[in-house]
């Protein structure tokens, strides 16, 4: 699960850089992710998360960066990455 201190506020979203490499987390890819509009970099590698990768992370057009090797994924990734 995402620690209840990595929760989405609304007018809080202009973080650029998330990392959770190797913090344990497990559960999915929460939805809010993608309310980070200004996100460049992105880096859930080595957890246990679990499920697919929400079509939402599509819509940060601004992402350079997104590890999420070493989990449990599956499924395709969302045509919108990258785009």
């Amino acid at each position: 699960e995402f620690p209840p201190s990595i929760q989405y506020k609304p007018g809080k979203n202009s973080l650029l850089g998330l990392s959770m490499r190797f913090c344990g987390l497990s559960g999915t890819i929460p939805s809010f992710i993608s309310e980070f509009k200004s996100l460049t970099g992105l880096d859930f590698s080595e957890n246990s998360l679990e499920g697919t990768i929400p079509d939402s992370l599509g819509s940060l057009t601004s992402l350079e960066y997104l590890n999420l090797h070493d989990n449990n994924l599956n499924g395709t990734l969302p045509q919108s990455l990258g785009q």
